[in-house]
């Protein structure tokens, strides 16, 4: 199958088309057949190893975020089946607690191989399936820049109606954090040494904006 792999060593010229085995999946695992992937801000700072030994090693497949349809399943999976639409989560490993090196180490596109692949294997606890209102793009930019923002607007930060937020930048988490702020009920003020981002920020419902 076809993967995009850095190779050889660090760095985007590194970056290549490349050939692997067909995935084969064990008991719990899935095989996903990769229909979109999205980029976040790390998968510019992957290939040129920009977490250090964090990163993980070569040949590494990069990007960490994207939607796919499960393809094939293993002994004792049941929380999806074939033909599932599904997103992987960026952490394999974590599904809640308190970050440990462990979990951090579990990260698709680095260290672990990303979605950069026809078809790729994963523990049937590391996909959720996707709703049939989400669109493949819409699905494929969730998991990463989506889920931080929702952790820190809504589970930590308990935001609700008549609250005033505060969102720095308009990057794709804030992006997140501006829609969920407002699906809250809040007011929010964003902050963007843009003009032109501001502009597109109140358009987005932004109450606020800060230049």
């Amino acid at each position: 199958m076809r993967v995009f792999q850095i190779e050889g060593d660090w760095g985007f010229d590194n970056l290549k088309l490349a050939e692997r085995a067909e995935p084969n999946c064990g008991a719990g695992q899935v095989v996903v057949e990769i229909r979109m992937a999205s980029l976040n801000a790390r998968d510019l700072i992957v290939p040129d190893r920009g977490y250090g030994r964090a990163t993980g090693e070569l040949p590494l497949i990069p990007v960490s975020d994207g939607v796919g349809e499960v393809v094939a399943v293993g002994e004792g999976v049941t929380r999806v089946a074939l033909g599932d639409r599904v997103c992987p989560t960026y952490f394999q490993n974590w599904a809640g607690g308190e970050p440990t090196p462990e979990r951090f180490a579990s990260a698709l596109g680095g260290p672990l191989d990303g979605v950069m692949a026809d078809r790729i294997c994963l523990s049937a606890e590391g996909v959720v399936k996707v709703p049939d209102y989400l669109s493949d793009a819409e699905a494929a930019t969730l998991p990463c820049a989506a889920l931080t923002a929702w952790s820190a607007v809504v589970t930590h930060g308990k935001t609700r109606a008549g609250d005033k937020v505060l969102v720095q930048g308009t990057g794709s988490v804030a992006l997140f954090a501006l829609a969920f702020a407002k699906m809250q009920g809040a007011h929010v003020t964003v902050i963007s040494s843009s003009d032109e981002k501001l502009t597109r920020v109140t358009d987005m419902g932004a109450d606020a904006t800060i230049n």
